[in-house]
């Protein structure tokens, strides 16, 4: 019961740490314009005429940790950049609530800025991004906030199957604590026994360690694929 004690406090603890998770995820990009597709229209933009299809995208920013992220904590500026395209347009089509002051600045032809003045748990913003490339899937996102070591972009939407593999995963990774746990009862019978022998008891001490380590394993696992939705709903 002791190493069950240990290793539930263990987990209770990284499970309560504050964190700060700055996400960034991104839809499929779907063409709105196919650039040559008839030679009597031409896709003009300031006056210049566009040589490649032109595309809309929606990404997503949100905060998935629990200790709020404020205008103080961004170290360098947030944002995403398409490579090797020219952003033509963006709008934040959506946002958690009015007080988190987002915004979507175009720096350059290819970034985009994200800024915000806080973002508590689940809090963010839906943009859609218009823009020509010659290779729409390619997009990466900079920045850096306090305490978080990277900030990468995800896939907007999990579909089903992937979705169904994850559930998967994490079914399997309880079923692993459950089936942990219940060896003690096991454990602690051939513990009795040994003692009752004169067995010496360094094998159980050396098992009671692994036993805590696999404890420990099994709940930080858990803990790291609970998120499996995806950007908040209320942005979807």
């Amino acid at each position: 019961a002791s190493i069950i004690g240990i290793g539930l406090a263990i987990y209770l603890y990284f499970a309560a740490l504050p964190t700060r998770e700055v996400m960034i995820s991104s839809g499929a990009p779907v063409t709105i314009v196919k650039a040559g597709q008839t030679s009597s229209v031409d896709v003009l933009y300031h006056g210049s005429k566009l040589a490649n299809d032109v595309y809309v995208r929606q990404i997503h920013l949100w905060n998935a940790g629990s200790e709020s992220v404020r205008r103080e904590n961004v170290l360098e500026p947030v944002g995403i950049v398409m490579s090797g395209g020219t952003i033509l347009e963006t709008r934040v089509r959506k946002i958690t609530r009015s007080l988190i002051g987002f915004s979507a600045v175009a720096k350059d032809s290819e970034k985009l800025v994200l800024s915000w003045n806080i973002l508590e748990f689940n809090d963010g913003a839906a943009i859609d991004v218009i823009y020509t490339a010659k290779q729409p899937d390619v997009i990466s996102a900079f920045g850096s906030v306090e305490h978080q070591k990277y900030i990468r972009v995800g896939d907007a939407e999990i579909d089903d199957a992937s979705l169904n593999r994850r559930k998967l995963t994490l079914g399997i990774e309880v079923i692993g604590l459950v089936l942990t746990l219940c060896t003690v009862v096991v454990v602690r019978r051939i513990t009795q026994l040994a003692a009752k022998n004169g067995f010496p008891r360094w094998p159980m001490i050396s098992f009671y360690c692994f036993y805590g380590v696999s404890v420990c394993y099994w709940g930080f696992r858990i803990f790291s694929n609970m998120n499996i939705s995806g950007p908040p709903p209320i942005l979807r």
